[in-house]
């Protein structure tokens, strides 16, 4: 908010009272009440995005079924602000596997401390919020009640929950808990909004310039996100049962089966990085479609793999004489990066002016979509310049070979990036020609991926 104090207005102590949608000129009105004062204010809207968590009223007046179900246990959460002297707590999320009561803990921003603890069905809420009960409680986990003070007590119930229809074909959306509530084991609750928030809101953009026709573009968000969502769900369920046992036998299988799989490197490896997790890659929406039915076509996916709809790699790049990450580089907006347009020598090759005149690169669609041009190479002591294939590129090294992954030799290659980072398209050789249309079909006509979402 300090960084965009123009486009930002926060109003507090407020509540929404009511929402009402006006056909012909396609804004919404909502009717806001003061909770001191009682006094209302009308705002009219272009877009109205609810992010008003699980009983969200933007949510029940989009009238869309929020199904799933409850968890049969509740959680007790206590939030504390740790002081100077408090003795040092874990750095990091933790579930503790302890049948006598699972808990997990985590630090969260302004020096703040959570534990969650279940809680079982004969006890009772009121006393489990106690002080003396929630004193118990954390200092068995190393927390020191001289050192913090507690702003937070409260019980919550864990839910499943996904919305039927995250836009309404209008100009409502949902995001975070108001389109989806899982449960907390991957702890990948706040991530999931953040992915829907990132989704969204370049389309938003691109619908408030005029650059797309909204009906299309917002549909392609709950399409693209959902899949996510519905994975996260089964896994976190999944993570659920073996972390939440309080059979003292099971837990104790549990327990000997995870020791002896964590003598497994692979296992090891994949349990300590992000491997358990779920991909965020979306298999259609908003992205370039495979349409060739050619053997070549279905023996190059075979081999290079199909990018489309995956988040691209972020490696480390040289960018002048300073190290950076590729996304300091692409920006905001879309990208379009640049492959083996460049001999060893640095020098341009022959088809790169050809290729160039292909993308439309001086089009006035690039503007619009606000695009950096970033031209990708290889570092190369017989180099002693890059030779710069348009004025608006970057020209950035991959000191990692980290993007390699993409790349078909020495074939010429471009990839579209959209401003959320994932690959739009990659174009090889001979489909480069096809970059800029496939683009422009996607954003003017809708002719991407994607199918019309009504529920």
């Amino acid at each position: 908010m300090k960084r965009y104090p123009e486009y930002v207005h926060l109003i507090t102590n407020q509540e929404v009272k009511d929402i009402k949608y006006d056909e012909v000129s396609r804004l919404s009105t909502l009717t806001i009440q003061d909770k001191s004062s009682m006094s209302t204010i009308s705002i009219k809207t272009d877009y109205l995005i609810g992010a008003d968590g699980s009983s969200s009223m933007v949510r029940k007046w989009m009238s869309t079924p929020f199904t799933g179900h409850s968890g049969h246990l509740k959680w007790l959460v206590v939030d504390a602000v740790l002081g100077p002297k408090h003795p040092p707590l874990p750095h990091y999320m933790q579930f503790v596997n302890d049948p006598s009561r699972p808990k997990l803990s985590l630090p969260i921003p302004h020096n703040r401390y959570r534990w969650e603890f279940v809680l079982f069905p004969d006890e009772d809420e009121k006393d489990m919020v106690s002080l003396d009960k929630v004193t118990s409680l954390i200092t068995k986990c190393g927390a020191d009640m001289e050192h913090l003070d507690i702003v937070r007590k409260s019980i919550y119930g864990v839910q499943n929950r996904i919305a039927h229809q995250w836009y309404n074909n209008e100009n409502t959306m949902l995001i975070g808990d108001a389109a989806h509530c899982v449960p907390p084991f991957l702890g990948l609750g706040i991530s999931s909004g953040m992915r829907d928030s990132m989704n969204l809101a370049w389309k938003i953009n691109l619908c408030l310039k005029g650059v797309a026709p909204p009906r299309h573009l917002l549909n392609t968000y709950m399409e693209e996100r959902k899949p996510d969502v519905v994975q996260i769900s089964e896994r976190s369920t999944n993570a659920g049962h073996i972390i939440m046992t309080h059979n003292r036998v099971v837990a104790l299988i549990r327990d000997i089966i995870l020791f002896f799989l964590l003598l497994i490197p692979f296992v090891k490896a994949l349990a300590m990085s992000s491997g358990m997790k779920p991909s965020t890659n979306f298999a259609s929406g908003f992205k370039h479609p495979r349409k060739s039915k050619t053997w070549r076509s279905h023996l190059g996916s075979l081999m290079y793999g199909d990018f489309n709809g995956h988040l691209i790699a972020q490696p480390r790049v040289v960018h002048g004489e300073r190290v950076k990450l590729l996304d300091e580089i692409l920006g905001l907006g879309f990208s379009v990066l640049l492959f083996n347009f460049n001999r060893k020598d640095g020098t341009v090759c022959d088809s790169a002016a050809v290729m160039l005149d292909q993308l439309k690169v001086d089009d006035m669609l690039w503007k619009k979509l606000s695009t950096s041009f970033v031209q990708v190479v290889k570092p190369n002591i017989h180099a002693l310049h890059w030779t710069r294939l348009h004025p608006s590129c970057n020209i950035v090294e991959d000191i990692d070979d980290h993007l390699d992954q993409y790349s078909r030799g020495s074939t010429p290659m471009v990839i579209v990036v959209r401003p959320d980072k994932y690959i739009y398209g990659v174009f090889h050789g001979d489909e480069i020609e096809q970059a800029f249309q496939s683009l422009s079909d996607a954003i003017t006509s809708g002719s991407s991926t994607t199918s019309l979402l009504v529920n």
